[in-house]
């Protein structure tokens, strides 16, 4: 894959997305029956939610995968999935690790710098959770495994709104996909209301933009090598401070 193609697909991935949420938007704001497409709404913001970081994590670990580079000269978590599957049969082995077993995994934990980081993976395949899991429920905490698996900085304005996504994207999701009411929350006050699913939405695509440009960015300047770790943690603040402001101007701001 080359740059401009991750670029595109990344790109082109989101748009489309953008798009579909925006129709549905405009249906809602003109329609009589807008409690109904508001619901729909906040399941399509839910599929997109779910559906955009599990494609473009794919990607990223696609793209990195095709440029064939020794693993000693990649970040500490493309380390840790190529040393996924082995340590995952040591820990759950029907029987204790016997040193043997312990010798063998630091064997091969040693020789492992060498080789080229490969991965199998099919970024079109949405069956396919054998490394960018989900468990078709994306919350907050599987957020941030995804993040720390392709080396994208979890940071504190996603963090400090882990409660409102649980509340407000993944409950809410989850009781109007079984056919239940809205449920109550005592600590984040949300009507199924069109200003209400309106701050969801620009949340959660905010929160879907920082990852994309995060993602297009460290692939620009290869943020995935080791090498560039210093560049990598000055660009995570600065985006940090711009994703709080970003957040907070829509929380502030009257819909």
């Amino acid at each position: 894959m080359r740059e401009e193609q991750f670029e595109s697909y990344l790109q082109d991935d989101l748009s489309w997305r953008k798009k579909e949420i925006s129709d549905l938007l405009l249906l809602a704001q003109g329609s009589e029956q807008q409690e109904i497409l508001l619901k729909s709404l906040i399941l399509v913001l839910y599929s997109h939610w779910e559906g955009y970081v599990k494609k473009g994590s794919k990607l990223y670990l696609k793209y990195v995968s095709e440029k064939k580079i020794k693993i000693k000269d990649l970040t500490v978590n493309f380390k840790g999935i190529h040393l996924k599957n082995l340590s995952k049969a040591c820990i759950e082995g029907q029987e204790s690790l016997s040193l043997a077993k312990e010798i063998d995994f630091i064997t091969r934990y040693n020789s492992v710098e060498n080789k080229k980081f490969k991965v199998s993976i099919n970024p079109d395949n949405d069956r396919e959770d054998c490394i960018v899991e989900t468990g078709h429920n994306l919350s907050p905490k599987v957020l941030k495994n995804i993040f720390n698996l392709i080396g994208l900085k979890y940071c504190e304005p996603i963090a400090a709104r882990e409660q409102y996504l649980n509340s407000n994207l993944l409950n809410n999701r989850n009781a109007i996909g079984h056919g239940s009411k809205i449920p109550e929350d005592s600590y984040h006050e949300f009507d199924l209301v069109l200003n209400d699913v309106i701050k969801l939405k620009e949340i959660i695509i905010t929160i879907l933009n920082y990852y994309q440009e995060s993602l297009l960015y460290y692939q620009e300047n290869k943020l995935y090598l080791e090498e560039n770790l210093e560049l990598k943690n000055t660009y995570n603040d600065e985006k940090t401070l711009i994703l709080k402001r970003k957040l907070e101007d829509i929380e502030t701001r009257e819909v």
